[in-house]
């Protein structure tokens, strides 16, 4: 990365093992796409559900040439983002797959539809 990731707990305090563990998952990005000039990672805890418990959102920014790339994973229906562990994990690999769609869009693997006529 091209310039240093930023990490934004919003809500929430940040812990040393969950900013460690943000970074170790950023610096994984770049075995998928080798030119990502920035990223930002976005935390926070929605405290309105206090039925179900708190619920995690994760935002991630991901600047290529050319293009930003954006994932947010709300909780919605998924109980999974009631912990923060499992909500990353979805953030990061959806990530994963943008990066990868966006590197064989470059490189032309891009899927053609036959039309029939």
């Amino acid at each position: 990365m091209e310039q240093p990731l930023q990490i934004v707990f919003d809500s929430l305090d940040a812990s040393p093992a969950m900013e460690q563990l943000i970074k170790e998952k950023s610096q994984k990005l770049e075995r998928f796409f080798h030119h990502i000039t920035d990223a930002k990672v976005i935390v926070s805890k929605d405290h309105k559900h206090h039925v179900k418990g708190n619920e995690f959102h994760v935002t991630i920014e991901v600047n290529v040439p050319g293009k930003k790339l954006v994932v947010s994973k709300d909780p919605g229906t998924h109980e999974r983002h009631e912990e923060l562990l499992p909500t990353l994990n979805d953030a990061f690999n959806a990530m994963v797959r943008q990066l990868e769609d966006y590197a064989a869009k470059l490189r032309g693997d891009v899927k053609h539809h036959e039309t029939t006529e």
